[in-house]
């Protein structure tokens, strides 16, 4: 409608029902042909998106088109479940292999309709038992066994790990897995994202030179009690390389991953912590700075970093004066 329509395309307006001309000649010629062939009004739609707006449209199309099942999107236009007739593709392709001699049997995971309606998964095992003269199959037999438990369970894990993954991926922290002799073997994308270093590079080298040579006896000592105690360690500021070659400060945690309850490697988080480490730098330096340009003046209790609550004295004449600031 959009190209067709001057007001739409000069933007005064987003939706066909704005329009003082709604419905317009051309919407109604338009809502007749769904209407007839696709038993969806156009009209009515956007009367709908007029009274209850976007969002309940669109979560009420969802509910409509949505597939019985497996609960993917059915198309408007045929009626029909794209992910159900890949089901029945798979199946077809899997039995013209064996058919045209590609393979001697076939197997398919795919799902079949039960006697009360309801649809379950089945794993479709078969192969020919007998050709005609001409070379086509003349018996064909086969198992089909109820998988239906089992890939629920796998799909729910595929959502499961899905979800995981995209947390991970959008996470600031670097997340990282390293085997015994800290070769990575998984980085986040972090690792790219505030780092620059090529992920694909990394897995399967040493983290260590990446680490500032100062504070690699450190890092190496970490992992070793991870790997003496069992136990989760955390790790403070020490420096990681960027690929421009300055340093960034980080902080981590990490915990051993066991296999047949022994250590074979470290998964860990780990903190960019560069711009509070300057802060607490900044912070330092003003404080000592003052105390320089001020001898009579002394802190008596403050954190360098928060500097949320600190009480000091001030010496004028012979008389102290108590000041208490809450910032």
């Amino acid at each position: 409608m959009a190209s067709h329509c001057e007001l739409m395309k000069d933007g005064l307006i987003r939706f066909c029902y704005e329009c003082e001309r709604f419905p317009c000649e051309r919407l109604k010629r338009l809502d007749k042909r769904y209407s007839t062939k696709y038993g969806m009004s156009m009209i009515e739609n956007l009367n709908y998106i007029k009274q209850h707006g976007l969002d309940s449209f669109l979560s009420a199309q969802e509910k409509r088109w949505k597939c019985k099942v497996c609960g993917e999107a059915t198309c408007c236009h045929t009626h029909s479940c794209l992910s159900c007739e890949d089901d029945l593709k798979i199946s077809n392709a899997a039995l013209e292999d064996v058919f045209t001699h590609k393979t001697e049997h076939y197997c398919a995971e795919v799902r079949m309709r039960h006697k009360n309606g309801s649809w379950v998964w089945v794993l479709d095992n078969g192969k020919v038992l007998a050709w005609t003269d001409e070379g086509k199959p003349l018996i064909v037999a086969g198992t089909h066994i109820d998988i239906t438990n089992q890939k629920e369970a796998q799909l729910r894990a595929e959502k499961s790990e899905q979800n995981l993954s995209q947390i991970i991926e959008n996470s600031i922290n670097l997340i990282y897995r390293i085997d015994l002799n800290g070769n990575f073997t998984y980085l986040s994308s972090t690792w790219n994202r505030r780092m620059g270093h090529d992920i694909k590079a990394a897995l399967g080298n040493s983290f260590r030179p990446f680490i500032h040579p100062d504070d690699l006896p450190r890092v190496n000592s970490f992992f070793e009690v991870i790997k003496e105690t069992g136990q989760n360690q955390e790790l403070g500021k020490y420096r990681l390389r960027h690929k421009d070659g300055t340093w960034h400060y980080f902080e981590s945690t990490a915990s051993p991953i066991f296999e047949n309850e022994q250590v074979i490697g470290f998964s860990g988080i780990a903190r960019d912590i560069t711009e509070l480490v300057k802060t607490s730098t900044e912070l330092t330096k003003k404080t000592k700075s003052w105390s320089a340009s001020s001898p009579s003046a002394s802190i008596c209790s403050a954190s360098p970093i928060s500097m949320a609550i600190f009480t000091c004295s001030i010496s004028r004449g012979k008389k102290p004066l108590a000041i208490r600031l809450n910032i």
